[in-house]
């Protein structure tokens, strides 16, 4: 791959800063407007609710977008969009300071731990806007997912910062010193890719959406990313890395 090669004048700088946009959505002129780091962060973690949340039951349609549905479907009131109600949401000082403690942490027991010791925080927080009833619950399995991938995201922004001209003053230094003991963000996909290359078919049995429940407690979690560890591939790199890898497939 040439970086220096350009096409019709369109440079690879021009390809990444489309793909980055393709990537980000909504979220990219966000990003490019951002004025500190927390802008940054909300960005990447409202991707990442995206991510944790459009599997469930209470997700409904408001005109071309899947949202989450609103407690009182009143989102509206205040917002112009259910984009900007969410991201009011994420703004809130507790969510924030818990997902860089958890971006932070250095094992896999640090970040279930982030999680865990302030998870009523969590979920009176989105009890705002997910519908806890029934069968319809908040559980560690949604937060890893949605923290994952938002460190995923930001990985990207920084590891892209020099091409979408983004300060490098926006970026949390102990998260990007971290990042190399990011977690997996595990799914569906990534259970059924593990199964197969832990030759392990115990992961059939695992449910992504339910770790931190009894059926389904932490350690379920921790010991996908031991195993993931493990994995000849991963060895000496993040766990993160076959998050990559297992979607290249």
């Amino acid at each position: 791959m040439n970086i220096n090669e350009i096409i019709g004048g369109i440079e690879f700088k021009h390809v990444i800063i489309f793909q980055t946009q393709v990537m980000m959505g909504s979220q990219f002129k966000r990003i490019k407007n951002a004025n500190n780091g927390d802008d940054i962060v909300i960005a990447c973690l409202r991707l990442g609710w995206n991510d944790a949340f459009r599997h469930t039951s209470e997700n409904i349609k408001q005109g071309d977008k899947t949202v989450l549905d609103v407690r009182s479907a009143d989102w509206n009131k205040g917002h112009n969009e259910p984009d900007d109600y969410i991201c009011s949401i994420l703004k809130q000082e507790p969510i924030l300071e818990i997902f860089k403690n958890y971006a932070k942490a250095k094992t896999v027991n640090e970040k279930v731990a982030a999680v865990i010791n302030r998870f009523e925080e969590l979920k009176d927080i989105f009890g705002q806007v997910k519908k806890l009833d029934g069968n319809r619950q908040l559980c560690f399995g949604h937060f890893q997912k949605m923290f994952n991938i938002a460190i995923k995201l930001y990985l990207c922004l920084y590891m892209c910062r020099g091409f979408l001209e983004i300060d490098d003053n926006l970026f949390c230094n102990e998260i990007i010193e971290n990042l190399k003991k990011a977690d997996c963000p595990v799914d569906s996909i990534i259970l059924e890719r593990l199964k197969i290359d832990a030759s392990n078919k115990e992961y059939s049995n695992y449910k992504w959406s339910k770790f931190g429940t009894n059926e389904h407690p932490t350690n379920e979690y921790i010991a996908v990313q031991e195993e993931i560890s493990k994995l000849k591939d991963v060895q000496g790199k993040s766990n993160l890395y076959y998050d990559f890898i297992a979607w290249e497939r």
